[in-house]
């Protein structure tokens, strides 16, 4: 008897999950996806999931073969700007500075090109480099290389990356709102687009049902990538994904 109430117990929680199994189709793939019943009362979320089932993921026109771009989704030349060159082929990132970001290893505004050196070079960046070496996650590359600053009077790479944002309203959700993120490389010479990736995030508003934390399509169970967008895009193959820092990678 004690079993057969268990059973009631357990198919009465199923039936009352189920009651709220949120479930949207991916019209480019046929693909139906199912939110997590621990999501589904979330304010937001089931216009979260059909965002991420129609418009989001990631779509690679085609591949590039470059030494670098040109990274207009930062400001300066941080952790991104540093892994993508050390953990890659990539031999520089360019990076256009402005006033408000000036520091010791860029005390101009302009275009400032960060590169690959070797240590016989003499090129080397004291400052960068001097933070590098006295990480252990960089020896390998330490051990014969640096990394060099300099400032150019205009931009070298042909191509750039770009990352665009748009906040959507839910006011019938308890003023939630979900982040549309739209990262891209584009070709500087004829305008078009190399590859792209969008992304939404759910930021629930409400006393009771907000979870405490936003909510990727990720969390939702949507594309599941073996490398990053950068990774796909430069072909960066045997570089461990787990090095190579994806700063605002908007992965999923």
């Amino acid at each position: 008897m004690r079993h057969y109430f268990a059973f009631l117990i357990s198919a009465f929680f199923f039936v009352l999950g189920c009651a709220h199994l949120i479930k949207v189709k991916d019209p480019r793939t046929g693909i139906e996806h199912s939110v997590p019943t621990k999501f589904a009362k979330v304010p937001g979320v089931e216009e979260l999931a059909k965002l991420c089932a129609t418009k989001g993921g990631r779509k690679i026109n085609r591949t590039l073969n470059a030494e670098g771009y040109l990274d207009r989704t930062e400001s300066q030349c941080g952790y991104a700007c540093w892994e993508h060159i050390i953990f890659s082929h990539l031999k520089y990132v360019e990076i256009e500075i402005d006033n408000s970001e000036l520091n010791e290893v860029t005390p101009q505004s302009g275009i400032w090109k960060f590169y690959k050196s070797s240590l016989a070079s003499n090129e080397c960046e004291p400052h960068i480099t001097g933070f590098v070496k006295a990480r252990k996650r960089y020896q390998t590359f330490t051990s014969e290389h640096c990394l060099s600053a300099v400032r150019n009077s205009q931009i070298e790479s042909r191509y750039e990356r770009l990352i665009e944002e748009e906040l959507i309203p839910l006011t019938n959700k308890y003023n939630s709102q979900i982040w549309e993120t739209t990262e891209s490389f584009r070709d500087r010479n004829d305008k078009t687009v190399i590859a792209e990736q969008r992304s939404y995030y759910l930021v629930p508003n409400h006393s009771v049902l907000d979870p405490g934390w936003g909510i990727s399509c990720g969390q939702l169970g949507f594309w599941k990538y073996d490398t990053s967008f950068e990774m796909e895009v430069f072909k960066l193959k045997g570089v461990n994904k787990d090095e190579f820092i994806r700063v605002r990678e908007h992965l999923p």
